[in-house]
């Protein structure tokens, strides 16, 4: 007893806190680009960015935010960027490129013909550099545009250098904290003001890069603050956070599992936060066993897994295992997601589209959430989980199940594989 109230009085002491109750407000800022799932999206930043760097887009800032932007970078100096007449500058989004027959993508090109200038922007927020792509889109900008002054800019949100030293000497660093006091110096007096779907839009863009692209110093600050103040506290929580339903939950998914006669289970992972399992209509085709990325004595190339991995939160999940060919990961790739995206619906992971590693085909929305935790018992979770995976088994995941059958087939036409008993598709 003396034991349990040693432990509450600091969790009483964290929980009247104020500086806990202003953490709580900053995080509380409404956050649109999380909520529709688009916050780490690569191709999203860099299409608002082209968009502000675009003089004659409709966001009322005409040239402003383009040569801020390129005089913060560098890309262009003052005498240039007073000189020039910037309202006729063109913003290509994916300018497409071939280079020793190589075809690349570079993510933002700026032109202004009349003055000859060129800047390249390359954009990565979660994914690095692939391969050579800054040498070949350097010397693709060289060919097409040799006369012109040239910079090259590589964008990403702590300022990473370009991996290869020799591209060093040409790819300006440029970090996401730059990109967010840009859009916060546009907001203050880069755009009209009466335009209020643009001020709205740019406000939430900016509350996104605060929060998700760039460290807030001052929510460290507060964060480190009220930590050290109440470190028993935040301590005890992390030592219990979700001890009390994983057990229980895990348990219940295994249940779950074995109630659909075609599903095995495979094994756990992620110190048992993730159950993999298979549908054993795939263990026939010999395509299916070129897997890498699971457990040592598994070739799954394909595996559902229920999600324990984020407090608070049950999700199934559909992946795609690195492999020993990535033409076959390619191919079932193109001829499941690719084709069938709202059937694959990896509801915006970051691990869904084609990727080099493993790939989310398919991410169901929770199927236990915090109000499950916080306000129901464990009788009323196996009753939600047993009745959204039977409708899943029956409703969701047939359809998903024929596509993945015929990739198989298919791939297994095109490449040659046989079944493991020999006989050949």
């Amino acid at each position: 007893m003396n034991e349990s109230i040693t432990e509450l009085s600091p969790l009483k002491e964290f929980a009247a806190d104020p500086d806990l109750v202003r953490l709580e407000e900053m995080l509380a800022e409404f956050d649109a680009f999380a909520l529709l799932g688009l916050s780490m999206s690569e191709e999203i930043h860099s299409k608002i960015l082209a968009w502000l760097l675009n003089p004659q887009a409709n966001h009322s800032a005409c040239d402003f935010f383009l040569t801020n932007f390129l005089l913060e970078t560098k890309a262009a100096t003052s005498e240039q960027v007073h000189a020039i007449d910037w309202s006729e500058t063109s913003v290509q989004r994916e300018w497409r490129n071939v280079v020793d027959g190589r075809i690349g993508f570079l993510d933002i090109l700026i032109l202004n013909m009349g003055a000859s200038f060129a800047c390249a922007i390359e954009n990565k927020i979660l994914s690095g550099e692939h391969g050579e792509q800054l040498t070949r889109y350097r010397l693709a900008l060289e060919q097409e545009y040799g006369s012109f002054h040239k910079s090259y800019l590589f964008a990403s949100p702590q300022g990473t250098a370009p991996e290869r030293q020799k591209e060093r000497c040409f790819w300006t660093s440029v970090d996401y904290g730059t990109i967010l006091r840009l859009v916060e110096k546009t907001l203050e007096s880069g755009v009209d003001h009466q335009d209020r779907s643009v001020i709205a839009f740019l406000q939430h863009y900016a509350t996104t890069l605060r929060r998700r692209i760039v460290p807030d110093t001052n929510t460290e600050r507060l964060a480190t603050k009220i930590y050290l103040r109440h470190r028993e506290a935040i301590d005890l929580i992390n030592r219990y956070k979700g001890s009390h339903y994983l057990d229980d939950v895990r348990e219940i998914c295994k249940e779950a599992i074995d109630r659909q006669e075609s599903w095995h289970i495979i094994g756990e992972r992620d110190r048992g936060e993730l159950i993999g399992f298979i549908d054993a209509s795939w263990q026939e085709f010999s395509v299916f066993h070129t897997g890498t990325a699971w457990l040592p004595d598994t070739d799954a190339l394909l595996m559902l897994d229920f999600d324990f991995r984020e407090i608070g939160q049950v999700n199934l999940l559909l992946t795609i295992s690195s492999a020993d060919s990535e033409d076959i990961r390619k191919l079932l790739f193109d001829k499941t997601q690719g084709k069938y995206p709202s059937v694959f619906d990896h509801r915006g992971s970051h691990r869904g589209g084609y990727r080099k590693s493993t790939i989310r085909l398919y991410a169901s929305k929770p199927i236990l959430s915090e109000p499950d935790f916080i306000d129901r018992d464990r009788v009323s979770w196996r009753e939600k989980v047993m009745e959204w995976v039977s409708n899943f088994a029956q409703n969701e995941f047939p359809s998903m199940n024929k596509i993945i059958l015929q990739s198989f087939k298919k791939i297994e036409a095109k490449h040659g594989h046989q079944h493991p008993s020999g006989d050949k598709m």
